[in-house]
């Protein structure tokens, strides 16, 4: 499993997504954490970088889990990281809205 941070003040756009769904790919990896403060561009909308995520999924295999600032704030909490995890491999997997 790869992991990377982005502690951008703005949500990452497509080719940070793309960038890391590559490393993904290149490294024959199927899973991959990638924490960004400010979430991803077009979350609710299907679109711009959650579409990207669909993408790797659908077309390479690659399973791409974003946590935001929210998810950390949970876990501080006191919620179960596997069970944020979990959620979101399922938001993907079943095309469940983001939220």
């Amino acid at each position: 499993m790869l992991l990377e941070c982005k502690d951008w003040n703005k949500p990452i756009g497509v080719s940070a997504v793309s960038a890391f769904a590559n490393k993904l790919v290149m490294q024959d990896v199927r899973c991959g954490i990638l924490f960004s403060s400010g979430g991803i561009t077009g979350a609710a909308e299907y679109r711009d970088a959650r579409l990207e995520v669909l993408k790797a999924n659908y077309r390479a295999g690659k399973i791409v889990l974003i946590l935001d600032k929210n998810d950390f704030q949970e876990a501080t909490r006191g919620r179960n990281l596997i069970a944020i995890l979990q959620k979101k491999y399922e938001q993907l997997k079943f095309d469940l809205p983001t939220g």
